[in-house]
């Protein structure tokens, strides 16, 4: 299925998809848009996985946002182009372009791979101002945890067009 036939059943009910790890509606690409910069501030996503959620912003933005994601080789792009796919070695690597973000995007790190501290600790101090993590309810506050250590205002969104089991944390305000 192309990028425009999932885009078009969307609706504001969240729903899975086979290709991303959070659940997907209308109302959640609205609430992630609303929180990140527009072009030419440059967004990361962190594990982006076959870059689906990358390419929905791309496109329910009508491209307004300079979004790229960054993967590992095996994990087999769908849905970005090849330039808005940077590869790292392993799963705990880091890429450099993160000291360009202005915003990093998490969408279920993994808690044992430290990614997201990674990320904060290496980068906070470029030109990065936001950094928001989607993940399972479960997870939620270890990883508002960590974002309150690096962000003065870290907020879990209300009504974000995501499930009750999943949570969007947006932080802003870098200390």
């Amino acid at each position: 299925m192309d990028v425009q036939s999932i885009l078009s059943t969307l609706s504001a009910r969240p729903s899975q998809h086979p290709d991303c790890c959070c659940s997907l509606s209308i109302d959640l690409l609205d609430c992630l848009l609303s929180h990140v910069p527009k072009s030419p501030s440059i967004i990361l996503s962190c594990g982006a996985g076959t870059g689906l959620l990358e390419r929905l912003l791309l496109e329910r933005s009508q491209r307004q946002v300079n979004i790229y994601g960054i993967e590992v080789p095996s994990c087999v792009n769908k849905y970005l182009s090849a330039e808005r796919m940077l590869r790292v070695r392993s799963t705990t690597d880091l890429h450099s372009e993160a000291l360009l973000a202005d915003a990093l995007i998490f969408c279920y790190p993994r808690p044992e791979t430290l990614l997201l501290q990674k990320y904060l600790a290496n980068f906070v101090s470029g030109t990065l101002h936001t950094a928001i993590v989607l993940t399972h309810y479960d997870d939620h506050l270890g990883a508002k945890a960590i974002l309150m250590t690096f962000f003065t205002q870290v907020d879990v969104v209300q009504h974000s067009g995501l499930p009750e089991f999943e949570k969007l944390i947006v932080a802003t305000q870098v200390r």
